[in-house]
């Protein structure tokens, strides 16, 4: 079955829907705040989420200059929206948490793709949005400092790599 979306907002410009910074201004005058499912993303319980980090605007950042990421954005909430449609009768953002958790649990593991290939997009999609989460987490400082990175400090001699174990 193919749909065809003929109105509403394109989902590229909805991207940045989710996100929950305030002070966010998307790039697009067509874009609202609050929507990016990096909204939820927490690497870890001590560490601030993917939110606090900035990678929504990361996210906002890389899709508004680059139209292969727009595409591959927008096609996978065209897809999120039309899958939560054909399951539960609603759009995305209209569906209750545990439709969300649901599907995001389906396409949220390459496996479920290979069980259901009615999920691929929806797994390719989610992998896209995973990998620019993670990108813009670790690469802030909230990032940096997860990851307790020293920086490039001067050390008066290398004791070398560690011997492997047998």
């Amino acid at each position: 079955m193919i749909r065809r979306f003929t109105s509403g907002p394109k989902p590229a410009s909805r991207v940045s829907d989710m996100t929950s910074s305030r002070d966010f201004c998307p790039s697009s005058p067509t874009r609202s705040p609050n929507r990016t499912p990096s909204k939820r993303a927490r690497f870890d319980e001590h560490s601030a989420g993917a939110s606090a980090a900035g990678a929504p605007e990361f996210i906002d950042l890389l899709t508004s200059e680059n139209p292969e990421f727009q595409l591959k954005l927008g096609g996978g909430l065209f897809w999120l929206d039309a899958a939560c449609t054909d399951r539960y009768g609603n759009v995305f953002m209209q569906c209750t948490p545990e439709q969300k958790k649901e599907i995001l649990d389906l396409i949220a593991y390459r496996k479920n793709a290979k069980k259901d290939p009615s999920l691929s997009q929806g797994v390719a999609f989610f992998a896209f949005l995973r990998n620019l989460t993670t990108d813009g987490f670790y690469t802030s400082k909230i990032g940096i400092a997860d990851l307790q990175y020293m920086g490039n400090t001067a050390l008066r001699e290398f004791p070398g790599c560690p011997s492997l174990p047998e």
